[in-house]
């Protein structure tokens, strides 16, 4: 069964941390690394392209320190997803 059309990277993003290297996982959309410029950005355009508007962050990845997955978490939903909002025609 073909996967729903919002759900297509979602389904794709275990094999794809399986196969790509951190560099062609950071530049595809399954993935955001950067600064806040860059996040709104690229959530932008992903937002765009497959009209979502909820989104699953996973943030803990390989142990990271609890105060940079809280700063990020804090940044991502202070920061980042009101400008992504702001931004898109699915502004609510």
């Amino acid at each position: 069964q073909d996967a729903i059309k919002s759900y297509e990277l979602y389904s794709q993003s275990r094999h794809a941390a399986e196969t790509l290297s951190f560099d062609a996982l950071s530049q595809s959309p399954l993935m955001v690394c950067g600064d806040i410029d860059h996040a709104v950005q690229k959530l932008t355009s992903v937002v765009e392209e497959y009209g979502f508007n909820e989104l699953l962050c996973w943030t803990r990845i390989g142990g990271l320190d609890t105060r940079k997955v809280m700063r990020s978490m804090e940044l991502m939903s202070g920061l980042v997803m009101p400008r992504v909002r702001n931004g898109t025609k699915l502004a609510a």
